[in-house]
């Protein structure tokens, strides 16, 4: 089973690459640097019993990151307790990580709440950078 601690890294861990994946297209594009300003976003990871906490922002143009509550995320991704969560996201298989998460939902071991509006503009902005970093490594042919 997972301990705790081990989970609080890998909340932790997040936020990392969220920050490296938005950063690094926002310097490669001002236009995306821009747009990114005017978004506001709130995710809340957690389990049940409130031993594992940690949200992330986006907001200001910058992602952040808080191993606390936070009370009225955008999104709340909630497992039960923390075998929940490891039974979830523990598969190598990504087929098997969605099945995972439909079995947790039907067991009631996750609950997910989403507020529609700042899903579809944190998924614009995440769709965003990737359009920067596919024009940067794609390849133009020389005339």
């Amino acid at each position: 089973m997972i301990s705790s601690k081990v989970l609080d890294f890998l909340l932790f861990g997040i936020n990392l690459p969220l920050k490296l994946f938005v950063g690094i297209a926002s310097l490669r594009s001002g236009l995306f640097r821009k747009s990114l300003v005017e978004e506001k976003f709130t995710m809340l990871i957690k389990t049940g019993d409130l031993k594992n906490k940690r949200y992330y922002r986006l907001e200001k143009g910058r992602f952040k990151s808080k191993g606390a509550d936070c009370p009225d995320p955008d999104m709340s991704i909630v497992w039960s307790d923390t075998k929940a969560f490891a039974d979830t996201v523990f598969k190598l298989n990504p087929l098997e990580i969605v099945k995972g998460f439909t079995g947790a939902m039907t067991a009631g071991k996750l609950a997910i709440e989403i507020n529609i509006e700042a899903l579809t503009a944190f998924v614009s902005v995440l769709s965003a950078a990737l359009g920067v970093y596919k024009n940067f490594f794609t390849l133009r042919k020389l005339a």
